[in-house]
């Protein structure tokens, strides 16, 4: 038992979230922010934030994402660097194996929003690093159906399979799990990527202890 993650003092994580201008997974799902941070088992060690350029910003962001999000265009572009690199300094901690990935949705969803990055930089589809990743949304739809462990050789295979569970009346977004653990948070501003995975580390803290991994 002492291999489970919530054992191991040992061990650095990549917490990450986009946010995007669809809401649903369109073909060209552009990321105007990522948001990521280092941790160890308990603390934040570091925070970082970055807006994405793209030409034409506002004809891409749909009006659901810009409400949902609460995109503000002067800060968008008051910030916003170039976007190839961002991606490098990104793809520099995603690609590090020192560290466990971990998002909410990213099996379902930011995955495949790095991926279209990738490609618009005329990179390869690389999706080496699920090997060494967490889904926590996966994680909490395991643990409310009843799951007691999932096993590291089956990681990527189960945060698939477990991301798929849909049960009437069943919530797992992080605005209804932080406060479920009773955790205090401005949820407020939620959908803001670096508040997201602020949370999301937050919610981890106390998932890791509901299901064995």
């Amino acid at each position: 038992m002492n291999s489970l993650l919530r054992f191991n003092e040992n061990q650095l994580y990549l917490f990450y979230d986009f946010e995007t201008c669809n809401t649903n997974l369109a073909l060209d799902n552009w990321p105007w922010q990522v948001g990521f941070i280092v941790t160890n088992h308990k603390e934040v060690l570091e925070k970082h934030n970055y807006y994405i350029h793209w030409d034409n910003i506002k004809e891409k962001i749909s009006e659901g994402a810009r409400e949902r999000t609460k995109f503000n265009y002067d800060v968008y572009i008051k910030n916003a660097q170039p976007q190839e690199k961002v991606l490098d300094i990104f793809e520099s901690y995603l690609y590090d194996d020192k560290y466990l990935r971990i998002g909410h949705n990213i099996f379902n969803f930011d995955i495949f929003v790095h991926n279209f990055w990738r490609r618009v930089n005329n990179r390869k589809t690389n999706y080496s690093y699920l090997n060494n990743a967490l889904d926590t949304d996966a994680i909490a739809r395991a643990w409310k159906s009843g799951v007691k462990q999932i096993k590291k050789g089956s990681w990527m295979q189960d945060m698939f399979k477990y991301g798929d569970i849909k049960v009437k009346g069943m919530k797992t977004r992080l605005e209804y799990l932080g406060p479920e653990f009773g955790i205090p948070f401005d949820y407020n501003n939620l959908h803001d990527a670096v508040n997201d995975v602020t949370l999301n580390f937050l919610v981890w803290q106390q998932l890791k202890y509901k299901i064995d991994i």
